[in-house]
């Protein structure tokens, strides 16, 4: 990651599409699962953590005042303008409400299967047993794939999609025998949420682990709103060329688990000390590639840094970012 020159930030509709497809084959498919989350409800939750809650918890410090954990968020303008935001728990932090509206509820078990193991996937990298538990890598690279759909930047390109392929999708669904009485856009989210997941973790799956750590003691990686990046790299961990790519142009993807490690998935395996260039390197593209939010842990040298680089309150976007940090 020798690059640490933040390339244009690229717009929240940029990127691949959810899926290509052949519409009347994927029409049967949305009308197949939409009718199977309507026959079998699960009571909505529309407060939905884009970045797992249990992850942030690993930037959470005891604030100096009250003895309260909190994370450090940041809002990045799209002029790449910094604006430190309030401190909240990571329970608070890096949510929004209703990004799924239709079948939340079915959505949020499904994500949390993975969510639940992340404890234990964050001890054992610490401990250096991770390679031992083979169930635990997986689950490792679950949490990559997960992190790889749920976030603003998949739901904007969904649109994007949906946009230039509804008139098809229409086209097929009365084909199917659905006259008046069209999926809506929500729905279809729902459903191609779901999918992209379980394309992503049949990516991730034949993929090595590797787990990257700073040889310094004081540096720390950030974690953002996007936390998982798509990398077309070339060479090895320190030669980088393309961040943010489509998934079918990355050979590597890298995401963090803490302020102390990095997972990347890709060709290699084992862990790997990384020079500050590296750390800073990941830090930028995180921050370049978010859609609007980088946590830090408070106090720690990311904040320092950030907040000498942040800038005056400028003018919000025509649509405020839906992900808080209230």
């Amino acid at each position: 990651m020798q690059n640490e020159t933040p390339p244009e930030r690229r717009s929240p509709d940029a990127g691949e599409p959810a899926f290509h497809f052949d519409a009347r084959a994927v029409a049967a498919e949305f009308l197949r699962r939409i009718d199977e989350l309507k026959q079998n409800p699960v009571p909505p939750r529309p407060d939905q953590h884009l970045v797992a809650r249990v992850l942030l918890k690993g930037w959470e410090t005891e604030e100096a005042k009250g003895g309260r954990r909190s994370v450090q968020p940041f809002r990045i303008g799209e002029d790449g303008s910094i604006h430190q935001l309030n401190l909240y728990p990571a329970s608070r932090a890096g949510f929004q409400t209703n990004w799924v509206l239709f079948g939340s509820g079915s959505l949020e078990q499904l994500w949390e299967k993975t969510e639940k193991k992340v404890p234990e996937i964050r001890g054992a990298i610490e401990a250096g047993t991770l390679f031992n538990r083979p169930d635990l890598v997986e689950g490792l690279k679950d949490l990559v794939a997960l992190h790889h759909v749920r976030n603003n930047r998949q739901h904007g390109q969904f649109r994007v999609w949906l946009e230039e392929n509804r008139s098809a999708l229409d086209h097929a669904f009365t084909e199917l025998g659905h006259i008046g009485d069209l999926p809506d856009d929500d729905q279809l989210f729902r459903v191609a949420a779901e999918q992209l997941f379980a394309f992503t973790r049949n990516w991730v799956k034949t993929g090595s682990v590797q787990i990257l750590t700073p040889d310094l003691d004081d540096a720390e990686f950030v974690i953002s709103d996007v936390p998982t990046l798509t990398v077309q790299q070339l060479n090895r961990t320190d030669t980088i060329d393309r961040f943010a790519v489509p998934l079918a142009e990355a050979n590597c993807l890298f995401m963090p688990i803490g302020p102390r490690c990095v997972a990347a998935i890709g060709s290699e395996t084992g862990y790997l000390k990384v020079p500050l260039r590296t750390v800073r390197g990941f830090n930028t593209q995180q921050t370049a590639h978010c859609y609007d939010l980088v946590f830090t842990r408070p106090g720690g040298p990311l904040q320092q840094f950030l907040s000498e680089h942040r800038q005056p309150p400028g003018p919000r976007r025509p649509t405020p970012s839906p992900t808080t940090a209230r």
